[in-house]
This record gives C-alpha cells, structure tokens and sequence, in this order.
C-alpha cells in the first residue's frame, strides 16, 4: 500500500503537467472564423497566391514577423497555412484554410489575435480579386468596444 501511495503524486504530476501543456497550446480554428470568402481559382492557385503574399507581406514589418508553411489536411480538398514562429510558440497565432469546392476555393482565416487577423487579411487583399466575402464573419466585439 506504501508503494501505491508514493507513486500517487508523480502520476498526478504527470497527468497534471500533461493537461496545461494542452491547454497552453493555442488553436484558432475552435473561434469564429475572422473571415470567410470564396474565389473561383483552384485550390492550388489559391494557395500558391495566398503563400506568396503572406510570405511577402508578414515577413517584413512591424513585429511579429513570419515565414509559413503549407499543412495538407485532405489531398486536394482542404489546406491549410500556418505561421512559422520564431523562437516556436505554444499554439499557432492564427490560419487559413482553403477547402476545394465545385466552384472554387473557399478560403477561411482564423485567428486569435484581432490585430493580427487584420495584417493577414490585409496580405491576402491581393489573392481576393473575383471573391465573395461571406457576411457574419469576424471576431465578435465585446459590450466595451
């Protein structure tokens, strides 16, 4: 019984230590998306336009600056781009998802920062020509705003 009851504190450690660094790990697809549109290029079109100008744009700048990478989620029906942060931090600031549809790309952003959600949308007002921004989208304003 002695042995089971000094191994009780290491096991909740473990356990414990193991769900902070869970919830430490930020994700921005779990929020509302801050913008939703859909543009009739191809996913692949879509994707190289919106890593060029992310690539370009956020890597020089006001601080945070960024280089991305490509994340395929489904051969080709859903991709992702994704901040390289550096140093690397717990969770990734924010994305966009492109999912192939009949007629089109439809291209989500998500983001955990409103500030930051602007720069991305603002890098990609290049790759938008011919889109249609879907309403209701973007980060809800609280009561003090």
């Amino acid at each position: 019984m002695e042995r089971v009851l000094t191994q009780a504190p290491v096991v909740v450690g473990a356990v414990l230590t193991a769900m902070t660094m869970t919830a430490c790990a930020i994700t921005p697809r779990t929020g509302r998306p801050a913008e939703v549109y859909n543009t009739k290029d191809g996913l692949q079109q879509a994707v190289d336009c919106a890593l060029t100008q992310l690539n370009t744009t956020m890597a020089k700048g006001p601080p945070p600056n960024f280089t991305h990478s490509l994340r395929i989620v489904t051969p080709g029906k859903i991709e992702e781009i994704i901040p390289q942060q550096i140093p690397p931090g717990s969770g990734e600031l924010y994305v966009v998802r492109f999912t192939a549809e009949d007629s089109g790309t439809e291209v989500t952003i998500f983001s955990t920062l409103d500030g930051l959600d602007r720069r991305v949308k603002k890098a990609l007002s290049p790759c938008k020509q011919n889109a249609k921004i879907a309403k209701g989208t973007g980060h809800a304003k609280s009561a003090g705003q």
